[in-house]
């Protein structure tokens, strides 16, 4: 009987902490790279920067943190047509929100999502939910929190998938545990709370993944994510 795979979750928290200047060197050559891209356009001092900044700190911390626990992953990845992380002989999944970015490595496929809390337009919520799904959210005591919940489940499967935005609306939620993908293949859903550098302020994280033991889950300021990995 084949071991379950291993799964490791790094969660970055930041404010205004964020040092391109310092934390440059530190990046791989790929995230150097967009990083130029979007400093060009935004500005070194965006929030378009610090995001994904903060993401390529996720991963270098991930990759870590892995290390110690036995599990050897490459210190750089690539990205597949679409922009989808890949990385040689595992599997990663980044995601950012402003405030928080996440990094996911596993021996076995995975997606994650994370989201500040915030408000869905009408379109996004018929474009996400199946009919099923749409009673369950007229009937939530907090509609808000729900559609949170289903954004950061069915964009985690889409990463494990590859599908992209353009099919959540084709992946169904299975209980608070699962999200069934398109092809009616049935996925763990690992979900967690993580508090922010602000004050009272809280992002949903999810992470799909095929069968797995219950990931390791990190949450580090960006700082100590820095110290670590220096």
């Amino acid at each position: 009987m084949n071991a379950p795979a291993k799964t490791h979750i790094c969660v970055i928290t930041y404010a205004e902490d964020l040092s391109p200047e310092a934390l440059l060197p530190l990046c791989t050559p790929l995230r150097r790279r967009k990083l130029s891209r979007l400093a060009r356009t935004h500005g070194w001092e965006s929030d378009a920067v610090r995001q994904s900044l903060a993401a390529e700190l996720a991963f270098l911390a991930c990759r870590s943190l892995a290390d110690r626990a036995g599990e050897r992953f490459p210190a750089e990845y690539s990205c597949a047509p679409g922009g989808r992380p890949v990385i040689e002989g595992g599997f990663m999944s980044l995601a950012h929100t402003p405030g928080a970015a996440c990094a996911a490595l596993s021996t076995a496929p995975v997606g994650i999502d994370i989201e500040r809390r915030r408000s869905f337009s009408p379109r996004a919520v018929r474009r996400l939910l199946n009919d099923e799904e749409r009673a369950e959210y007229a009937a939530a005591e907090d509609g808000e929190a729900f559609l949170l919940h289903a954004w950061t489940a069915k964009e985690s499967a889409a990463k494990l998938t590859g599908e992209g935005l353009s099919g959540l609306g084709r992946i169904a939620l299975s209980g608070r545990d699962a999200v069934i993908t398109a092809e009616g293949v049935r996925n763990k859903l690992f979900c967690a709370e993580v508090c922010l550098a602000s004050p009272g302020e809280r992002a949903r994280l999810a992470a799909a993944m095929q069968e797995t033991a219950l990931p390791l889950m990190t949450v580090l300021p960006s700082s100590a994510a820095a110290e670590l990995i220096r």
